[in-house]
């Protein structure tokens, strides 16, 4: 059995879209499920008027998907995506329980083409800090690392989640140290729904902290050193403040620039047995 869960936060402008995708493609037995993570507006009400199950929980989207985790039955695979789909090539649920079951891998994730949009936290955070500090993660789950729509099998060894949006970059490190197979899917084309650069400034925070703390917990660094590491990352967070008051070549020539800076230096211990 497979349970196709829904991850939304006010999301009542384009849940049916999302949800409908579940339901199509859930098969006799499965399970589809929305998460409401502390919404303030209908997106409960019309998940019941859909027919499908309805769970509750707190604000953050590592609390929501645990408390999905929580509900599945376990051994069963689990498809998780985002409830703010506008628009996509395919069937996003169905083509992640496909290739889970063609792959045999221990997680799939989906990777895609979007509008063009100025990207701050994949080039000035995530690669480099792997890079650097957990370089058996490099290339898991690219070429769009902290995608949402993920299909796989929880258990507890994937630790405690984090509780915000640094849920997808603890997965990717946590099943690059457990020496995981992690597969993607190509979904084409697909568009979100567009919110500015809001979340931006949160994302960049919350996904910094899940590295530094794998990061941390493999022997990586230190409770001395993480503040360097911390240090080095805050002109990249201080430019997320700033994004929606900037043309996107400004965006991309700081980018360059911060990009450009000399990593910390760093000896890359073994992973604690």
């Amino acid at each position: 059995m497979t349970a196709f869960v829904v991850i939304g936060h006010n999301e009542a402008r384009t849940l049916r879209r999302s949800i409908g995708q579940a339901i199509d493609a859930s098969r006799a037995g499965d399970r589809v499920l929305f998460v409401d993570s502390a919404s303030t507006d209908a997106s409960a009400d019309i998940a019941e008027s859909l027919g499908v199950e309805v769970l509750r929980a707190p604000a953050g989207k590592g609390r929501a998907v645990a408390a999905a985790f929580g509900a599945c039955g376990a051994g069963d695979p689990v498809c998780v995506v985002d409830g703010d789909t506008v628009r996509s090539e395919c069937n996003i649920p169905a083509t992640l329980r496909d290739a889970f079951e063609a792959t045999g891998a221990d997680m799939v994730v989906a990777t895609f083409t979007e509008a063009a949009r100025v990207r701050v936290i994949q080039p000035a955070i995530y690669r480099p800090l792997v890079a650097a500090l957990l370089p058996e993660a490099v290339g898991v789950s690219e070429p769009t690392p902290i995608a949402g729509f993920r299909a796989l099998v929880p258990g507890a060894e994937i630790g405690p989640l984090p509780p915000g949006y640094g849920l997808e970059t603890h997965l990717n490190l946590r099943f690059a140290l457990l020496d995981r197979r992690v597969a993607v899917v190509d979904i084409g084309e697909y568009r979100g729904r567009v919110r500015g650069y809001e979340n931006i400034p949160r994302m960049a925070r919350d996904i910094t902290a899940a590295i530094l703390d794998a990061a941390e917990s493999a022997g990586r660094i230190g409770p001395r050193t993480r503040p360097r590491w911390e240090a080095w990352i805050r002109p990249v967070i201080d430019l997320t403040r700033k994004m929606a008051t900037l043309t996107a070549p400004e965006i991309e020539a700081r980018v360059d620039e911060l990009m450009a800076r000399p990593l910390l230096s760093t000896r890359v211990l073994p992973t604690p047995s």
